[in-house]
């Protein structure tokens, strides 16, 4: 039977064309659920690996290794391979969507990245598509339909309102859920940019720079919020900074992006309408998850200019460490001041005292001149945090940034001198991980160096040589 004029066959491989929310909409759950059933017979029937549709919501599920590290590559292989056609599938898909309602192409990008691509998705649902509001032919400026807002009265509404939703959303995230993640991190700053740009409305949501000045504005709302009301502390809120604006400052393009379109439909509506909803759904979905995190370890060096048995006796315990000049200790994170332990051999508790509390090390190896390893039962807050309100006590003090295990290694070198390695199994409970490893590795680094120039100075007292220009080597 011949094709009707003009007809076209939809051909889910090919990017050109148009696609409407519901129909978008049915395809994505449809593939969806054929993906998934996909992965989880790959992950869990082939490599045993839990999977859940949260894997791909949160994903540390799929980049934490398998239980047997030398199915590893066979399982990201696998699972990369199955997801190609799928991931191709959704690209083509957005991009129609976009075109249909009249967005630029290149948004496509946020597809590919867990929460935005779901924050994307939610957006092209609600996005009618593109009816203009003048013809084509015509050449109105936008702002002779009406009259241009004051940017002092929208800024005056949209920036308290946006910011305040940010304190809402962390306290969400942080006490209803005790979570850390993604949601907070990423999803919550980028829900602050797209809500307050679709607050400002569409005639000021067409500068780029109002848009983002207002995105900075209230992520500055939300902060100093945060801080007087004893939420967080000032270090904490520094070190989330560096993403959460950035992160907040995509949202806000992309609202600028779909606001800029002329359309006789306000979009700023169903974007103020989600945000709230994906703000209360996101936390309690990675709460529901509860993935686990992986287990790092960190590892320094130091050169010293003793024999091991010496080495030894300032390795299992040291008097009171010199006040602390590095800058990372000057600003409240745990400062090593002592070691102390009960017994000698497997068995013996050593004691670590830290300027926020004690770490408690039952020993499991006890090697005299070789080699010292030990659990760690209780952690210290790893930080104090800086506030107006003094020693406050936020969450993720507690629980969040835990030690396992530690090692002392002592090697004798040829020349009579002695490597010392200090190590530490730790588990950081936030994310994205791959941002926050660099804040703890860096940490831990700091408090073994500082450990082990002290042990080292002790160890060289009666040498010419110095500790202070003892090389450290981390890795």
């Amino acid at each position: 039977m011949s094709e009707p004029p003009g007809a076209r066959r939809f051909n889910l491989f090919s990017p050109a064309g148009t696609i409407d929310r519901l129909p978008y909409l049915v395809c994505g759950l449809l593939f969806f659920a054929l993906k998934y059933l996909l992965d989880y017979v790959i992950s869990n029937g082939v490599f045993s690996r839990s999977w859940t549709p949260m894997s791909y919501l949160f994903p540390q599920t799929f980049l934490a290794p398998p239980p047997e590290a030398a199915t590893a590559p066979a399982f990201y292989v696998s699972m990369l391979a199955a997801s190609a056609p799928f991931a191709w599938i959704g690209c083509v898909l957005t991009l129609r969507r976009l075109r249909s309602a009249g967005l630029p192409l290149w948004m496509v990008a946020l597809f590919l990245f867990p929460i935005l691509n779901l924050l994307l998705i939610a957006t092209l649902v609600l996005v009618p598509p593109l009816r203009r509001a003048v013809d084509p032919g015509e050449a109105i400026p936008l702002e002779c339909v009406r009259p241009r807002p004051s940017i002092a009265s929208r800024f005056a509404l949209a920036v308290p309102v946006a910011g305040v939703f940010g304190i809402a959303g962390v306290y969400v995230g942080v006490v209803w859920f005790q979570t850390y993640g993604w949601a907070v991190f990423v999803g919550l700053p980028f829900l602050i940019g797209l809500l307050v740009v679709a607050l400002l409305g569409r005639e000021l949501a067409q500068n780029w720079a109002v848009c983002a000045s207002a995105a900075l504005a209230a992520m500055a709302v939300s902060a100093m919020g945060m801080l007087l009301l004893a939420m967080e502390g000032a270090i904490c809120l520094l070190m989330a900074a560096p993403p959460a604006v950035a992160i907040g400052l995509l949202g806000a393009t992309t609202a600028h992006v779909i606001l800029r379109v002329p359309v006789t439909r306000n979009r700023g509506f169903p974007i103020a309408c989600v945000a709230p909803v994906i703000m209360l759904v996101l936390p309690g979905l990675e709460a529901w998850h509860g993935a686990q995190p992986e287990r790092r370890t960190v590892t320094t060096e130091i050169i010293i200019d003793a024999p091991p048995h010496v080495v030894w006796q300032n390795v299992i315990d040291f008097p009171e460490l010199p006040p602390a000049t590095e800058w990372l200790f000057r600003f409240g994170v745990a400062c090593p001041v002592r070691a102390e332990i009960d017994g000698r051999g497997v068995g013996a508790v050593r004691r670590c005292i830290f300027t926020t509390g004690t770490f408690v090390e039952p020993i499991d190896v006890w090697e005299p001149g070789r080699r010292l390893r030990f659990a760690v039962t209780e952690n210290p807050p790893p930080l104090r945090e800086l506030s107006p309100f003094g020693d406050i006590r936020p969450p993720h003090l507690h629980g969040f940034l835990e030690s396992r295990a530690g090692e002392f290694e002592l090697t004798l070198l040829p020349d009579g001198r002695t490597r010392l390695v200090g190590r530490t199994w730790y588990e950081n409970h936030m994310w994205p991980a791959d941002y926050w490893r660099l804040w703890s590795d860096a940490i831990i680094h700091e408090i073994h160096g500082r450990v082990l120039r002290h042990i080292a100075t002790l160890s060289e007292s009666s040498r010419p040589l110095a500790a202070a220009g003892a090389p450290l080597e981390t890795r």
